[in-house]
């Protein structure tokens, strides 16, 4: 286990590498399956969780953290959210949903009231929006607000080792989340991605692709200078020597980052 701490908020979270999440005989996937690169904490996820904290008091009703792997935007997210009513929606692939779900369990006793769930999907366009409309039903069970708001996050979710398509399936399905009609969500939709640059075709074709099918992207001065005394410090752009950029992406006609009133 190990944690997870930027600007005073702190998550425990299970890595397969460490832990039996199933509770049976432990079994490590090949360097470099999805199965493994899912499954630990990256250096991008710290990157966007000082986005998350810079703007605490902003977060949305609706989080969907796509490619969650170990849950660790969507957990830092449910931890800053100002409204107890925020629904944070956890997901990935089928065999990795067992981390997710112990690490939810895990760390429910620091999200307050946020309501976590845990669910599988696959990027594509209509898999997306009908996972969406399920959990937007889901979340209004606690929350009949007309506009609940979306904020899609997805941290170190591109890498050349995927193929050329995870990128453009990713774009598709953040574009389909942020522009759909039918989700009833109103215009306040923006999304949040996280990226260590390892200089491969996968992230040239992201944002290609972002525009596109018309989506605003923004490169985001991730760590600017705060007055907070427990600011990690990393240096402007790096982590473990790492090159980290973070894009809020939006589409045209929407507004950028929600507020919650």
């Amino acid at each position: 286990m190990m944690t997870f701490q930027v600007r005073g908020v702190s998550l425990r979270l299970f890595e397969r590498a460490e832990s039996d999440v199933t509770d049976e005989p432990l079994s490590i996937a090949p360097l470099f399956e999805i199965e493994w690169t899912g499954s630990v904490v990256w250096s991008a996820a710290y990157a966007l969780a000082e986005v998350l904290a810079a703007r605490q008091g902003e977060i949305p009703r609706l989080v969907i953290d796509l490619g969650s792997g170990t849950g660790v935007a969507g957990l830092f997210a449910a931890c800053l959210a100002p409204s107890s009513s925020t629904a944070v929606l956890l997901t990935d692939r089928d065999e990795l949903l067992p981390i997710l779900e112990r690490n939810a369990r895990e760390n429910g006793g620091k999200i307050g009231g946020a309501l976590i769930k845990v669910a599988p999907l696959v990027w594509d366009e209509a898999s997306a929006v009908e996972q969406a409309r399920s959990f937007i039903k889901f979340a209004r069970e606690r929350d009949a607000d007309s506009d609940l708001g979306l904020l899609v996050l997805a941290s170190d979710c591109l890498n050349g080792i995927y193929g050329e398509s995870h990128a453009l399936m990713l774009a598709r399905t953040i574009n389909k989340l942020l522009v759909s009609s039918n989700l009833a969500l109103g215009n306040s939709r923006t999304a949040l991605v996280s990226q260590t640059r390892r200089g491969d075709k996968a992230e040239r074709m992201f944002l290609d692709v972002c525009a596109d099918l018309g989506l605003v992207v923004k490169n985001i001065d991730w760590n600017a200078s705060s007055d907070a005394d427990d600011v990690t410090p990393f240096d402007s752009k790096s982590i473990n020597d790492c090159t980290i950029d973070v894009w809020e992406i939006s589409a045209a006609h929407t507004l950028h980052w929600p507020r919650v009133r």
